[in-house]
């Protein structure tokens, strides 16, 4: 199983940008020609999708690939499961062994609870999967609305996950009420907690300047509590 290996996420954390099957159709068209590549790829919010039809996958658009893709996936973010730390990967039979050896000596295995926790969510009634997407969408769409309603931030909606990523260029120079300038992102992200108390994850953390990270996975009370805090705190800076 020797080779490099190449990472591929959609959905992802911190955008909700997604692959389309073209881009990915692309992508499959490089890697025939380099067999030695190996793909491991994310796909811990393939449920969490608002675009028509199913998300698309690189295996499922080139098959040819199968044997060579390694897929991770969890109950984390699809069922609401965080805390129970349980994740699982499927790909070639040789490379899952190999995993399954390594594993074993680091964390012996997860708890029985947390593994007949995941079979339930996995095996049982999906309607509540869908029912959740549904509240995010919405969620994400009030999200959006009010952050390009606000001067100085834009926002592209996501295609899935439940995170959207600011870009806050045009708050970038102001000047806060005591007179401090807001010059990198992380700046305008301590303004946002120290005068709203709102938290948000600045962009520079994930190599993209001028843009801050906001999560729609909490209550819609308190989502537009945060917008309307986002919004007061760019109109304070002169």
């Amino acid at each position: 199983m020797a080779g490099s290996t190449i990472r591929r996420t959609s959905r992802s954390n911190p955008t909700g940008a997604a692959c389309t099957a073209g881009e990915l159709g692309a992508l499959a068209e490089v890697l025939l020609d380099h067999p030695h590549v190996q793909v491991l790829t994310d796909e811990i919010y393939d449920e969490i999708w608002y675009e028509p039809g199913r998300v698309p996958s690189v295996a499922g658009v080139e098959p040819r690939l199968t044997d060579r893709v390694f897929l991770t996936n969890g109950v984390s973010k699809t069922y609401a499961m965080t805390g129970w730390r349980i994740g699982y990967g499927a790909g070639n039979a040789e490379l899952v062994g190999a995993i399954n050896t390594l594993q074993s000596q680091i964390s012996s295995c997860p708890s029985s609870i947390g593994q007949a926790a995941a079979t339930a969510a996995l095996t049982g009634d999906q309607s509540f999967v869908r029912d959740c997407v549904s509240v995010y969408r919405g969620r994400r769409d009030e999200a959006v609305k009010r952050i390009n309603d606000t001067p100085g931030l834009s926002c592209t909606p996501p295609s899935g996950g439940f995170y959207a990523f600011v870009n806050c260029a045009g708050v970038i120079g102001g000047r806060t009420p005591s007179g401090d300038e807001i010059r990198p992102d992380e700046e305008f992200a301590a303004h946002l907690l120290e005068s709203r108390r709102v938290a948000v994850i600045h962009g520079a953390a994930y190599g993209a300047p001028r843009y801050f990270r906001i999560a729609f996975a909490t209550s819609h009370d308190i989502l537009t509590a945060a917008c309307e805090g986002i919004a007061r705190a760019g109109a304070d800076l002169s």
